[in-house]
């Protein structure tokens, strides 16, 4: 009975052996032509060019698709700090390439080395505290569509809306345009396209306590497609506080100090 199980884990540890050698010989291979596919359509790129406009497009403008991840915020009275995962898609036609199918290599992640044209994204009227250069990323497809990547922290004003019953409700409104480049060269639009079939995603627990998500609502800024102007858009985050919340933070300091001086009268009478 002891040999017979033996005998199974040998074979099994055979197995894997032989399977993992199989996989390592795979990463291997498929690194081997990312660097190559890599070199090529880097040999002769040049990063301060501006992409081509897309085959058949009817304007000359790079289409920059956009969305936005939430992942906390931090409510300072009528400031806010937020943490800010900003994707974008772009078409760059200069980085596509070809692969046979059976290399298994859908995409290339661009090394840190290399330099390419972004679209130069940042959030007007909001101040940038801190970007973390280690979690931005690039990512280029067959196509050349280039899928980029980056965190911020952010800080910016946050508008009040009292509401009945007994509720404040918050405002926040982020604005995304490009520091060099006008609408003539770059138009930013809201990606509706999966995997983000939404433009903005808040988690629940970037919420602030005492508040829930109630919506977003992303648009364009006023004159967005004003030719000259810069390409604009934005998106307002509407948080909802509890009644309770709004108890604590309206009537409960007032509530000690009434307490404190009830206290001082009748406790400590001079």
């Amino acid at each position: 009975m002891m040999k017979d199980f033996q005998h199974f884990f040998t074979i099994l540890f055979l197995i894997n052996f032989v399977f993992g050698q199989h996989f390592s010989k795979d990463r291997q291979r498929q690194h081997g032509v990312k660097t190559q596919i890599a070199h090529r359509i880097f040999s002769d790129y040049d990063p301060t060019l501006r992409p081509p406009p897309q085959e058949g497009s009817e304007h000359n403008s790079i289409i920059v698709m956009t969305s936005l991840v939430i992942s906390n915020i931090n409510l300072k009275g009528q400031m806010a700090d937020i943490d800010v995962t900003l994707k974008q898609q772009w078409l760059d036609s200069r980085l596509s390439y070809q692969v046979d199918p059976r290399e298994g290599v859908d995409e290339i992640k661009i090394d840190s080395s290399r330099i390419i044209w972004t679209p130069k994204t940042y959030f007007s009227k909001a101040k940038l505290i801190t970007k973390e250069p280690l979690d931005a990323s690039y990512v280029v497809e067959p196509s050349g569509f280039i899928r980029s990547k980056e965190k911020v922290t952010l800080q910016t004003s946050v508008d009040s809306t009292p509401s009945f019953p007994f509720t404040s409700n918050k405002e926040i409104t982020l604005k995304l345009s490009s520091k060099e480049h006008s609408i003539e060269d770059v138009a930013y639009v809201w990606s509706h396209a999966p995997p983000a079939l939404k433009p903005v995603t808040v988690f629940d627990f970037a919420l602030p306590v005492g508040y829930s998500f109630k919506e977003a609502y992303a648009g364009d800024c006023v004159g967005n497609y004003t030719i000259g102007s810069h390409s604009c858009i934005y998106v307002t985050i509407h948080l909802e506080s509890s009644s309770t919340q709004f108890m604590i933070t309206s009537f409960f300091p007032s509530l000690l100090l009434l307490i404190s001086s009830w206290f001082h009268f009748f406790i400590l009478p001079t």
